[in-house]
């Protein structure tokens, strides 16, 4: 069974390059520009094996989008890496702290990202 991953990010062109990344690897993989799409997407019952979060986003950011996706029934198992630009230590604490599995910075290494999503799927 191929694993689904979601790329949630308001830059387009990281759903692109994240999402090219995985689907050369065997994922299907589908891009949300907000949290709110990504969660609406959620409420219809498609649960990912995977997300990929970024953190600032406008409206609702990332860690808004975790503590709503863990209060969906079924839903709050779900892995998430945040994949982000904010590098500050207190950011990585709170994601962690909310139940992220994994922080991965951008610009990321693509061989890098691969290893961290095959790790978590497994």
């Amino acid at each position: 069974m191929v694993a689904t991953i979601c790329i949630v990010d308001d830059d387009v062109k990281n759903i692109n390059t994240a999402g090219y990344v995985l689907s050369r690897e065997g994922y299907d993989v589908l891009g949300f520009k907000s949290g709110n799409a990504f969660l609406k997407h959620i409420d219809k019952g498609s649960i990912p094996d995977l997300v990929l979060l970024d953190v600032k986003m406008p409206e609702m950011d990332g860690f808004e989008t975790l503590t709503e996706l863990k209060k969906r029934e079924g839903a709050g198992k779900i892995p998430v890496i945040f994949l982000t630009g904010d590098e500050r230590e207190d950011s990585k604490k709170r994601g962690m702290e909310l139940g992220a599995v994994d922080f991965l910075e951008k610009p990321f290494l693509p061989d890098v990202l691969i290893e961290r999503v095959r790790r978590i799927i497994k």
